[in-house]
């Protein structure tokens, strides 16, 4: 499966498309993030990996969640994660408001799948949560916690919504929340990565799965909110 866009590249200049890629990236478009259903899961079917519910487990604690820091990479079972920053971002035609006038806000991270198949935009966002900011949208929600899913993920080196990520290729990724303008703006957000195990569905055959824990396996607490809406 391709990782393109579901629209052409974008052209230099006033391209709000490319505008956005350069303003998450902090740089050039090409340095992109450098510095449906409630689910939450992954399955695998045809060579891909899908979302599953989560939940039928006991919470830990927020102070038992692994803390990391910005910029390191871990494992989220089927791939490694760095996050390197939250910010703020202009409105672009690949983001689409479900409310008139809405904030975007995305955490940037450099991803890798290390499973041998390849990951599409659902599970990738199924993975990620934002917390302390407040007025997410949650056009898509956690089915058992009610928790706000992302509602687009970002290619880097295109500033094109993602489709799919290949196993074994790095890409920087702006995962993206619609935010509700009457709410205060984030200056500080936690983000949570669920770490995901495989396993065997031994009912249905030997098709083989990804179950995300109950619980984050990684958050990166008090990370800085950056505003770049205006460049």
């Amino acid at each position: 499966m391709s990782t393109r866009g579901r629209t052409p590249p974008s052209r230099a200049g006033s391209d709000p498309v490319a505008r956005l890629g350069k303003i998450v990236a902090g740089r050039t478009l090409t340095r992109l993030f450098r510095t449906a259903p409630a689910v939450s899961g992954l399955v695998v079917g045809f060579g891909v990996l899908v979302c599953l519910p989560t939940g039928g487990f006991d919470k830990v604690r927020d102070d038992e969640i692994p803390v990391v820091a910005l910029g390191d990479p871990f494992d989220a079972g089927f791939m490694t994660v760095s996050v390197t920053a939250v910010r703020l971002l202009p409105d672009a035609d690949v983001l689409f408001h479900t409310h008139p006038g809405d904030r975007w806000i995305a955490v940037v991270a450099e991803i890798e799948v290390t499973d041998d198949r390849t990951l599409n935009e659902l599970s990738l966002k199924s993975a990620f949560r934002l917390t302390g900011v407040q007025g997410l949208r949650g056009n898509v929600k956690d089915s058992l916690t009610g928790e706000a899913l992302p509602d687009a993920a970002v290619l880097a080196r295109d500033s094109q919504n993602l489709i799919s990520l290949q196993p074994g290729v790095p890409e920087r990724v702006g995962i993206v929340w619609e935010q509700d303008p009457a709410a205060p703006l984030p200056r500080t957000a936690q983000v949570e990565v669920y770490h995901f195990t495989e396993g065997v569905n031994t009912i249905g055959g030997d098709s083989h799965y990804w179950r995300p824990g109950a619980d984050p396996g990684a958050k990166l607490p008090d990370v800085p909110v950056q505003d770049r809406r205006k460049g």
